[in-house]
């Protein structure tokens, strides 16, 4: 058998769902050391309890070739009777016909399992998340470890991340700009920024059914986000202390600026000062955000009390979130809401 690093988590570390990790989990790569402390980490290759070899025979089959072991058994008995037919009714062409029939149908299964085992391998992903950033690595585990693939997002190298969840494709009102980035199988699309470059990390997943899924990336992505946020809130305080205020560029004419006394809305030409008590609430209403203000607000680009805006566009919205409540005391609840969001409005296209 090939060797494999296995790497043994501490007893600190739990999963992207803040479990104990199982000790049946193998990380057949280990976490890189830029990351920092290893807070959480997951893997779906599963040790066997019969072997202490994740690679051993009975670790890497995959599902078909777990099919295949629990059929081959029923093949060759079916065979059997076919032959033991065959010798004592071979007047009954009826019956013959119908044990030929089935018989040649477990053939052409077994030949077919066959071919597609020499191009199928069971891919496998193990995810880390330290203090400093995370990695993942896939792979096609096999005796001779190819098609590797890893990702390694070290926080120091960005600035801003930005989150899209593609709600529906059909849905009017959702930007194109959004659209054109997210594929048909993406459902969120988490990118960060920096001066040296982007590194994003997308996928999908079917809101009604994700928080069964524990394999499913999405929760190590959301994990991650929740690790950046903590990060990147301490950088983003020293900044407001050094400066008196602090700016979340949604685009080149759109910004919020949060300072110790106000909240300032600049759109196109005109720049907005609330104060806090002017300030209902920040909430989520499909894919945007909504600031809610009280009652005679001014602001030419309020409608009804309220301004809308993408939360797509908004860099470090957890971190917005957190300064908001910190800093005023506001009701600001968005991105806990994202999921709960897309099973409502799931459930609203189904209806049309």
């Amino acid at each position: 058998m090939a060797d494999i690093e296995k790497w043994t988590p501490g007893t600190n570390a739990t999963d992207h769902f803040g479990n104990r990790l199982s000790n049946d989990l193998v990380f057949f790569q280990p976490p890189p050391d830029e990351i920092g402390e290893v807070i959480q980490a997951y893997s779906t290759m599963k040790m066997d309890i019969t072997s202490e070899d994740p690679l051993s025979e009975s670790n890497q089959k995959s599902p078909i070739r777990q099919i295949f072991d629990k059929t081959k058994n029923l093949a060759f008995i079916l065979f059997l009777i076919y032959l033991a037919y065959l010798y004592f009714i071979k007047d009954d062409v009826r019956l013959v016909s119908i044990l030929f029939g089935i018989f040649s149908l477990v053939v052409t299964i077994f030949f077919m399992v066959i071919s597609f085992r020499r191009f199928f391998k069971p891919k496998y992903s193990c995810t880390f998340i330290g203090t400093q950033g995370g990695a993942v690595y896939k792979q096609k585990m096999d005796k001779t470890h190819k098609d590797e693939e890893s990702t390694i997002i070290l926080f120091k190298e960005f600035s801003k991340l930005t989150t899209t969840y593609d709600y529906d494709a059909s849905y009017s009102s959702y930007p194109e700009a959004i659209r054109s980035l997210v594929g048909d199988s993406d459902v969120y699309r988490f990118v960060w920024e920096g001066d040296s470059g982007f590194q994003i990390l997308h996928g999908g997943f079917d809101p009604e059914t994700i928080l069964d899924e524990k394999d499913n990336l999405y929760h190590f992505v959301l994990s991650l986000e929740n690790s950046w946020t903590k990060y990147v809130t301490g950088h983003l305080i020293d900044e407001l202390e050094m400066n008196g205020s602090l700016a979340f560029k949604l685009s080149s004419h759109e910004w919020f600026n949060l300072t110790k006394d106000n909240i300032e809305i600049h759109r196109l030409n005109e720049t907005q000062k609330y104060k806090p008590s002017e300030i209902k609430r920040i909430y989520l209403d499909k894919n945007q955000g909504i600031i809610e203000f009280h009652q005679n607000a001014k602001g030419e680009f309020l409608k009804n009390n309220q301004y809308n805006f993408y939360i797509s566009k908004v860099p470090n919205l957890r971190a917005f979130e957190n300064l908001v409540r910190k800093l005023y005391g506001i009701e600001c609840n968005i991105a806990d809401r994202i999921l709960e969001e897309m099973v409502r409005f799931k459930a609203i296209l189904q209806r049309k």
